[in-house]
């Protein structure tokens, strides 16, 4: 896949779903699991079960819109429309209080979050709607984080700290997807599980870290409370037991006729317990005797009223041992607890009764690291008192929960009968404490893995860059075939590795007339060509045979550990194929191959050799004519060398300014008199001999070298015109220059021509310049505006050589010429009834019905000058008149 900045937002979209996902499945998991007889949850079950749902309609936003999609959305609105009334309504709900807002503003985030969801991102206003509510999601994130530093610990009804920073999290995971999501709107998110995988793993640790940390403070809290509560249980039970055991020792001893004795034993006893208010003491028959009150407790009527034990308990409870608590002592907020025993007498069996300040009995001073808790006893059923408490308080069980939402329960043995004891916590502030530490879990596994997310992107955009630059490096661009370097790389390991060396092949395959195809249909139909070519050829080779775009639309292909009749055979097959038609967009297209073939030699220099050979071979090919197939020959290395060391004398020939221009004066016919002149490139060497025309130029034009070549030629004629018209014997000479067709492909003939044209007009002259048939062949359209704008200029336009081209007679009046140059081919045997007489006559006549001046080429003979004059030619050219020659020897020329 490609990696680009959608595939990173991709990456982070289904990260933040992922990770949502796993919150909320480990947190069921910890609901059930670990909050099971703790003091407060670690986190209800509907918070969860929320935000895992949330994750699972992410996830399905993620690959589009669908059904499923608005039921979630719909049952998101339902939920928060509920939350929204339950929280609004509430006599929690304060307009100053800070939480009471935050939990009104999620309940109306997660009602635009269902909102959002039931309706179409393709609507501009639905994306509006999903950016604001991320934004929405991103701003309630941060307005919890800052109430993490400063809750309401004492509402022990708020959500817990866990609680809140789970759905802090879930809001800003929402955040992002939303915003993600309203950005890339266009199309589905890809999963892409290599990229997610360590960042999942990093958060799923996150997650499970966290939850077991913040699982540890609350069961940290949880055992504390339950060693409070253990502890007053033990110290009651103790006390109590202390108590019981005292009374009995004084009761045991024979008191009943000695009440002096017994209030001194039962004084003493007193003395030793602060929580005892006194000691009664009932007949056998349960009826009042006498009363023992404790030293220094003053004792107003009500209280004494209450010390006293209620007779019919008493009455009931003679001859055993029992403990209660009156309702009297509870509804006069004076709580006693009331011990009895039987004492020992020989009269019958008296009871002697302890009356127990219950409040002062609860009373225990706190340990430090327990002092954010409060217990609870249940006295009596439906009674419960909280312990070490300076104001009574007294609690219905209703009442007690409806206060303390959260508690922990639990019965102890007390004095051989079971008594509840509750532990509740007075606020949250320790539990706030530990999540704001537990928090920092979060932003480093936050961190961590959305740098993974990052990192791992852009590792991957770096991987992906290495194969594209690799794919670069050794594939080409449009063909997907070798790059030419790789193609020589194989070669030459081919070369070293092979048994036989000559049993390998290079084909070197060049389209014919591809050019105008290119320019004519324009790059990419070109393209599509050279992808259809490679095809074509990969599919036709043998085993082991490789083929590359070596150039522009030059293809090679090596086969190795082959014969000649396999390459002969394949290139015949080859050359079938590539003259097949190319359908490009309806149009049918043909581009037929030139083939050079070439074989390795037992003793080659290097595989860079073979590739050379070949492509001399195409060339040969290209040459004669196109469509073609050639073998290598050792002849052709020898032209070929000539030709390349032709092309660099040309090039030194041109630096060092060498080449030279001489004129050939073309005569009229009627007037007998020098009309024009025809300006010719030469290059004169060393020895005073020169190199032929023929020669240099066809491989200039063939190189390029001719448009510089022309640039020299030209200002040379530029700085003779001046002369050249005083030569001239008619009234308006001519000059006339050759221009190659190349010129006119790269657009450059009206500034090669500014100056020359420029000095021409100064001196009165005319400028002609002389084109080939093949300019029209290779491009009409363009050369025909081109020439129309000379002509425009006041330069003449002849065609050079006319009559030896292809489409010549239509070239007569289709094109913007002024002049028909005859070539000498025609003129060279004149026997009347000849070919050559009656195309010469046909050619020379159309012209001049056309009104096109006529210059006959070659004349040499009086015959020739005799039919020239016969025909009514306008100009003659020939060495009958006058050779090529120097300017400088232009000037002394007589007229024969």
């Amino acid at each position: 896949m490609t990696y680009n900045s959608r595939t990173a937002a991709s990456a982070a979209y289904y990260f933040s779903a992922i990770s949502a996902a796993l919150l909320g499945i480990i947190g069921c998991f910890f609901h059930f699991v670990v909050t099971d007889q703790t003091l407060i949850d670690i986190i209800p079950l509907r918070t969860p079960l929320a935000i895992f749902f949330t994750a699972v309609a992410f996830i399905i936003a993620g690959r589009g819109y669908n059904l499923l999609l608005l039921l979630f959305g719909v049952a998101f609105m339902l939920l928060a429309s509920l939350s929204f009334y339950s929280n609004i309504t509430s006599e929690y709900f304060g307009i100053g209080d800070f939480f009471g807002w935050i939990v009104v503003l999620v309940a109306i985030h997660l009602f635009l979050l269902g909102l959002s969801l039931a309706l179409s991102l393709k609507r501009p206003l639905v994306r509006a709607l999903w950016r604001f509510t991320g934004w929405l999601s991103l701003a309630l994130t941060g307005a919890i984080l800052v109430y993490s530093w400063i809750p309401n610990t004492a509402n022990l009804y708020a959500p817990g700290s866990v609680i809140f920073i789970a759905v802090a999290l879930m809001l800003l995971l929402t955040g992002i997807m939303m915003l993600i999501r309203s950005h890339w709107y266009r199309e589905s998110l890809h999963f892409d599980y290599k990229l997610l995988t360590p960042s999942v793993v990093v958060s799923l640790v996150t997650i499970l870290v966290w939850f077991s940390l913040s699982a540890a403070a609350v069961r940290d809290v949880n055992e504390r409370g339950q060693i409070l509560q253990e502890q007053i249980a033990g110290q009651i039970n103790n006390q109590l037991l202390e108590l019981r055991d005292a009374l009995k020792r004084v009761s045991n001893l024979m008191y009943a006729e000695n009440a002096d004795a017994f209030r001194h034993d039962a004084q003493l006893l007193l003395r030793d317990f602060p929580a005892a208010l006194g000691i009664s003491v009932h007949n056998p028959d349960g009826e009042f005797s006498y009363f023992v009150k404790a030293n220094g407790n003053v004792m107003g009527t009500d209280l004494y009223t209450l010390a006293v034990p209620p007779t019919p308990w008493l009455q009931r409870m003679l001859g055993q041992e029992a403990y209660t608590v009156t309702a009297s002592s509870v509804y006069a907020e004076r709580p006693i607890l009331f011990f009895t025993v039987p004492i020992r007498s020989q009269n019958g069996a008296p009871q002697a009764t302890m009356a127990v300040d219950l409040q002062k009995l609860l009373d225990y001073t706190p340990i430090e690291f327990l002092r954010s808790f409060e217990v609870h006893i249940e006295i009596a059923q439906n009674f419960i008192l909280p312990a070490n408490t300076p104001e009574f308080a007294l609690y219905t069980r209703d009442s007690f929960h409806a206060e303390h939402p959260f508690s922990i329960r639990h019965a102890f043995e007390i004095i051989d009968a079971p008594l509840t004891f509750y532990v509740t916590l007075r606020d949250t502030d320790e539990l706030w404490r530990s999540a704001r530490v537990n928090k920092l879990v979060f932003l480093i596994g936050g961190i961590v893995s959305f740098l993974l997310v990052i990192i791992i992107d852009a590792n991957n955009r770096l991987r992906q860059e290495e194969i594209k630059l690799k794919q670069l490096a050794t594939y080409d661009g449009v063909t997907n075939l070798i790059r030419r370097d790789v193609f020589e790389q194989e070669l030459a390991l081919q070369y070293s590795v092979a048994r036989d060396v000559t049993a390998n092949f290079v084909l070197f395959i060049d389209l014919d007339g591809f050019k105008a195809i290119n320019d004519t249909l324009g790059l990419k139909a070109g393209n599509q060509i050279l992808l259809e070519t490679g095809q074509r050829i990969k599919a036709e080779l043998p085993k082991n045979s490789i083929v590359s775009r070596f150039s522009s639309d030059e293809f090679v292909v090596m086969v190795p550990n082959a014969n000649k009749a396999v390459v002969t055979k394949l290139s015949s097959t080859l050359q079938q194929q590539l003259r097949k038609p190319y359908m490009l967009d309806g149009v049918e297209v043909i581009a037929p191959a030139s083939i050079g073939i070439a074989q390795a030699m037992r003793f080659d220099d290097s595989a860079d050799e073979l590739i050379q050979r070949a492509d001399i071979a195409m060339t040969e090919a290209k040459s004669s004519g196109g469509n073609n197939v050639t073998w290598f020959r050792k002849d052709m290395l020898l032209s070929y060398n000539e030709r390349l060391s032709m092309r660099t004398r040309i090039q030194q020939g041109m630096n060092s300014q060498e080449f030279s221009v001489h004129y050939q004066p073309i005569v009229g016919t009627q007037s007998n008199v020098i009309s024009g002149f025809e300006a010719l490139a030469r290059w004169p060497q060393e020895d005073g001999s020169f190199i032929p025309p023929g020669v240099f130029i066809p491989i200039a034009e063939q190189t390029g070298q001719i448009v510089e070549l022309t640039e020299q030629i030209l200002a040379r004629v530029s700085d003779d015109i001046p002369k050249l018209a005083q030569i001239g014997q008619e009234e308006k000479t001519y000059v006339s220059v050759n221009i190659s067709p190349l010129c006119f492909t790269r657009g450059i003939v009206m500034d090669l021509l500014k100056e020359v044209h420029a000095q021409a007009q100064e001196s009165n002259v005319v400028l002609q310049i002389e084109v080939t048939e093949s300019l029209f062949l290779d491009d009409k359209t363009s050369a025909k505006d081109t020439l129309e704008a000379l002509r425009a200029l006041g330069i003449q336009v002849a065609i050079d050589d006319f009559g030896i081209g292809y489409s010549s007679l239509s070239l007569l009046y289709k094109l913007p010429v002024d002049v028909i140059k005859i070539d000498r081919a025609f003129i060279s045997d004149l026997t009347p009834g000849t070919d050559a007489f009656k195309v010469a006559d046909a050619a020379i006549s159309l012209a001049l019905n056309l009104n096109k001046k006529v210059v006959v080429e070659g004349v040499e003979t009086e015959a020739q000058l005799a039919f020239c004059r016969e025909k009514q030619c306008h100009a003659m050219q020939g060495y009958y008149f006058y050779r090529p020659k120097a300017l400088a020897e232009l000037m002394n020329l007589q007229h024969r």
